[in-house]
């Protein structure tokens, strides 16, 4: 099965952008906020750990790879004021994207920029966090993506990923799924931190998605019609699929300059932020960060 190229996932989104019915039947499957439109298939009890992964705060910069429609870094940024960079090469989704973000009073927070998982385009350090929904498989190159991935990263950032990978060889499982092998291509991208995870709970909300899209009648709406003809591939191989989450975090110290001057301060016998130079916030780092 060939991997689907920039023109083809455009035709989708406009298949999907005509939907009457696709936002609303989804969206409810799977446990979404009202009103998002999900062009992937990670569960809202996916989306909450998502969210409790990332750990945004104020002003972060979220980069959301292989956003399509946007609706995942939406709602990821939506509650804590953080901001996001969305990078997918369909221009069609981005279009789609920016008017999500319009309206839901997120404009001024939210940039879509046309790039793909490799080459995003964006600036070294850009991202305070990354996050891939059910993309990865589609990259040419998932060590390269893994690796842009790292660029774009700032120190100590995390890059979460979602998406599935073969329990068994079974035939069908398409080669794009077959070849993930996260765990080897973080640890190689040079990522520390790696963590590979099963999911069961969002294989079940979603073989549920499924099994509801075959019952629907959907008319004329050609994206359920599409969507009942992927559960009728995809239900068969329900059991050789495994749903994951990917987690890794770029090595290196987040405040380079408060770390030195804090030793600086512990040469001089004088511990702790009062010495710091005026330039430097008096700031208290977050668990997990290594000063």
């Amino acid at each position: 099965m060939p991997t689907p190229d920039a023109a083809e996932f455009d035709r989708w989104y406009d298949v999907l952008e005509r939907s009457p019915q696709w936002r609303r039947f989804v969206g409810e499957q799977l446990g979404l906020p009202e009103q998002m439109f999900a062009t992937g298939f990670l569960s809202g009890e996916g989306l909450a750990e998502i969210q409790s992964l990332l750990s945004l705060r104020l002003d972060d910069t979220l980069v959301e790879l292989g956003c399509g429609r946007g609706g995942y870094g939406l709602s990821l940024i939506g509650g804590v004021g953080a901001r996001l960079v969305g990078v997918d090469f369909s221009s069609v989704a981005l279009r789609g994207a920016e008017a999500d973000a319009v309206a839901y009073g997120l404009a001024d927070r939210t940039t879509f920029q046309l790039g793909d998982l490799t080459t995003t385009g964006l600036p070294d350090e850009s991202a305070s966090a990354v996050v891939c929904v059910d993309a990865i498989q589609f990259a040419a190159s998932v060590p390269d993506a893994l690796t842009e991935s790292l660029r774009i990263l700032r120190p100590s950032g995390q890059l979460v990923i979602t998406t599935w990978q073969a329990s068994t060889p079974a035939d069908g499982v398409p080669e794009r799924i077959r070849r993930l092998d996260l765990a080897h291509d973080f640890a190689v991208a040079g990522f520390d931190n790696v963590e590979v995870l099963t999911r069961p709970a969002w294989s079940a909300t979603e073989r549920r998605l499924w099994t509801a899209a075959l019952d629907l009648d959907p008319g004329e709406d050609d994206a359920l019609d599409a969507l009942r003809d992927e559960a009728a591939d995809l239900l068969p191989l329900a059991d050789s699929l495994h749903r994951v989450v990917a987690i890794g975090r770029r090595p290196g110290n987040p405040w380079p300059s408060v770390a030195r001057s804090f030793r600086l301060n512990e040469r001089s016998g004088s511990w702790g932020a009062a010495g710091l130079p005026a330039h430097i916030p008096r700031v208290v780092p977050r668990a997990g960060d290594s000063l």
